[in-house]
């Protein structure tokens, strides 16, 4: 199920007139925003209310991927704020006449949605993105902005923000002391430790996987019967042995993504081994390499979505990539609708 999107696209993308976008989608793309914007500001008097933007603050900001005024234990503020990334991408880079009053408080409920690993991996895409510029004032102005950001977040959310500088020191120390030691971090660094050893114990896993549901993927957790309330439980032996005893670990403590024993990235890997995962690659690659030669920040949005599959089974959420692959269609698709903005805005 994870390779759907991607297959959906290698098919969609070979016809031509399937798609082609008319000036109106800029509207509807700013109506669609201008409604996530006022649901969400809805449910900001909670916020308001605790005084506080920190930790389970941002569970509430998720749009219309949740019942507004309403908080559950849920993965829809991830969801949400996933989606609003890529279609803000779609909106600065291909659309007209941008409107500050719909951007700038986007932002700052993408902000407020408090998905630290998102914003996280944005920021590091947006700067690997950029490794081919060599103009001082661009980088100059990347690094501002970067730096504004960060001041923001350790004023508005300090508990958020030490959270993560904590992580990311503990990582690089174990790193440099023992990494031995870096599984007992998070249960993600356990579940990839136990990955690869199962490649080892499997090595047939690892050249054709363990097959669709069978290790990690949404579908292998929803087959457990615990993930959630289903009346079939059918756990395969791969994932008795890793995923599944680390799950039940996760009820009792929760670190949100960082801790999670699962990830696209690895869920592909593991279900349908290096020889599929490499040929979707190649077929992937190819069909965007035209894309990729000739626009840079499309190079940022290919980065961002990668690193996200280290994180969370976000491939398998097709509510939250759709936009992802409905721009690749329209963008190579309709290439040539989308060559208005000036050539010095394409060098920013």
């Amino acid at each position: 199920m994870f390779f759907l999107p991607v297959l959906i696209f290698l098919i969609l993308d070979k016809r031509k007139k399937f798609l082609y976008l008319k000036k109106d989608v800029n509207k509807a793309i700013e109506h669609y925003m201008i409604l996530q914007i006022v649901i969400n500001l809805l449910n900001i008097y909670s916020i308001i209310k605790k005084g506080s933007f920190d930790l389970g603050s941002g569970d509430i900001i998720a749009g219309t991927f949740r019942f507004p005024m309403t908080v559950k234990a849920d993965s829809n503020n991830m969801l949400f704020s996933l989606s609003m990334i890529l279609l803000l991408f779609v909106y600065l880079n291909f659309c007209q006449n941008l409107k500050k009053a719909i951007i700038l408080p986007l932002i700052l409920i993408i902000f407020l949605a408090s998905v630290n690993h998102l914003i996280v991996i944005a920021l590091v895409s947006l700067i690997l993105s950029y490794f081919s510029i060599i103009s001082f004032f661009t980088w100059c102005r990347i690094f501002i902005f970067s730096g504004i950001f960060i001041f923001l977040c350790k004023l508005l959310q300090p508990a958020n923000f030490y959270n993560i500088v904590n992580k990311i020191y503990t990582i690089i120390l174990v790193f440099i002391v023992n990494f031995k030691y870096l599984k007992d971090l998070s249960l993600k660094f356990q579940y990839i430790e136990n990955l690869f050893s199962d490649f080892l114990k499997y090595p047939y896993m690892f050249f054709l996987g363990s097959g669709l549901g069978t290790y990690s993927s949404r579908a292998a957790l929803y087959l457990t019967g615990d993930y959630v309330n289903l009346p079939i439980s059918n756990i395969s032996k791969f994932m008795l042995g890793n995923t599944y005893p680390l799950f039940l670990s996760l009820k009792k403590f929760s670190l949100g993504s960082f801790n999670y024993p699962w990830g696209s990235f690895f869920s592909l890997l593991a279900e349908t081994g290096i020889i599929f995962s490499v040929i979707l690659m190649i077929l992937f690659a190819k069909e965007l390499k035209k894309v990729i030669n000739q626009k840079r920040r499309f190079v940022f949005i290919l980065i961002f979505f990668i690193l996200i599959g280290f994180m969370e089974n976000y491939y398998e959420y097709f509510q939250a990539t759709f936009i992802f692959f409905f721009t690749l269609i329209c963008y190579h698709n309709s290439g040539s609708y989308f060559m208005f903005k000036k050539k010095a805005n394409e060098d920013l």
